[in-house]
């Protein structure tokens, strides 16, 4: 307690606990004040009710007293505790960045393997469809000066063996056609399984390729190398990716380069 009540206050209020004390006394049987003295042991009055009070306050002082202690000491602990627990979220912090320092060079391998793999895939499939090109227009050729030296021949031959010409004809371009498609499907279906296994890889450990190609483009993961004047496609919008982006565990690993329509210059 740190302020003390009014003293003429205090008086009242033991004035009135003292007047219905005497009240209730006369409500009792007559009790002298030896046979009193006898029963408690000691006297009862003014003085004996001040000490017991005044035992009372110090008893509630050593509480209270006690009680502050034992909250600082909570209060010490309870730093302590925070302290250990900043310790140990500073030991993960860098655990996990030790980690990842560690595991840099095995997904940047990843990484590169995988755009190796894709930019191989499109080299195949580009030359598959130039030398398919080139090889249709050839048999094409072909087909034209064989005609030409059928129609050579005596009507008569032409009229016998026209029949099996044609077929021949026939049977020798499709056959080197599928020929030719053969062995670029055989080369395509060896990246699929390749390209199909690192992909697993990818996934498992977080690592996902940017998708840039019909999407604007983003300078926060993705950074313009080349532009090109197209009205077809709106300012940003990229048609090209000259290298690939990577994202890994949520986050930028490597900047896509891309090739992107110029904006406007208004």
């Amino acid at each position: 307690m740190n302020e003390w009540p009014d003293d003429e206050s205090a008086l009242s209020h033991f004035r009135e606990w003292l007047e219905d004390a005497r009240r209730e006394a006369q409500d009792l049987p007559d009790v002298t004040d030896s046979a009193l003295q006898e029963q408690n042991g000691r006297p009862v009055g003014l003085l004996q009710l001040i000490e017991e009070f005044t035992s009372l306050r110090h008893e509630v002082k050593l509480q209270t007293k006690s009680s502050r202690g034992a909250q600082e000491k909570s209060d010490g602990l309870l730093s302590t505790l925070q302290q250990a627990l900043d310790q140990l979220e500073a030991a993960k912090a860098d655990a996990i960045a030790s980690g990842r320092d560690m595991a840099e060079p095995l997904v940047s391998g990843l990484v590169d393997l995988d755009e190796s793999l894709h930019r191989g895939r499109l080299a195949i499939e580009s030359a598959r469809k130039r030398l398919l090109e080139e090889a249709t227009q050839e048999l094409e050729d072909l087909r034209n000066r064989l005609d030409q030296l059928f129609d050579l021949q005596p009507w008569w031959r032409r009229r016998l063996c026209r029949p099996w010409h044609e077929a021949v004809k026939s049977m020798y371009f499709r056959r080197a056609v599928e020929l030719q498609r053969g062995v670029f499907d055989s080369l395509l279906e060896g990246y699929g399984l390749m390209q199909s296994r690192l992909a697993r890889v990818l996934r498992e450990n977080d690592i996902q390729r940017m998708e840039c190609i019909g999407n604007l483009a983003d300078p926060h993961c993705m950074s313009v190398v080349e532009v090109v004047e197209d009205d077809a496609h709106p300012p940003g919008w990229v048609l090209a990716e000259i290298r690939l982006g990577y994202y890994w565990q949520g986050k930028v690993f490597r900047f896509a380069e891309v090739k992107a329509v110029q904006g406007s210059k208004n």
